[in-house]
């Protein structure tokens, strides 16, 4: 599981880097709003083709959101496109790559110092836990001090 988490790290940093429409954070503040504004479109856009059943859609709207966050540098719009990507790959029952996504954007989370965003990714990586019927891994994530069947 290492191993196959290590190829999905490496292959999302080598798909932000080569399909980002932006080479770099756009240094007018009119461009970044501008940017900002396109993220939470595409954004939008995929939360309405999830709804739909479109997932395959929903997925290719989540990545571009991604990408211009990431450019962007938004912590929050990162966290969210993950989220709404691993979402969508759980429905889809890619269960693997739910969990890499969710893995990644923890990792991401934390590393960003923002508790409720660190938060936000534990939640959906505890709800996949849940869904998966992982009660003991659910209930750890949500809080490590915590101890099953106590």
């Amino acid at each position: 599981m290492k191993h196959s988490r290590k190829i999905f790290l490496f292959v999302l940093a080598i798909f932000l880097s080569v399909s980002s429409g932006c080479s770099s954070k756009p240094s007018e503040p009119a461009k970044s709003n501008v940017y900002a504004t396109m993220a939470a479109d595409f954004l939008n856009q995929g939360n309405k083709q999830f709804d739909e059943g479109l997932f395959d859609n929903a997925l290719d709207s989540y990545r571009k959101a991604l990408n211009i966050y990431s450019t962007l540098d938004d912590a929050r719009g990162i966290t969210d496109s993950l989220n709404a990507i691993g979402k969508t790959h759980f429905s889809q029952k890619n269960y693997q790559q739910a969990f890499n996504v969710y893995n990644y954007n923890v990792m991401l989370a934390e590393m960003s110092g923002d508790p409720v965003l660190h938060r936000s990714a534990l939640n959906y990586l505890a709800d996949y836990y849940n869904k998966r019927e992982q009660f003991d891994d659910a209930v750890r994530t949500c809080d490590p001090d915590l101890t099953p069947g106590l």
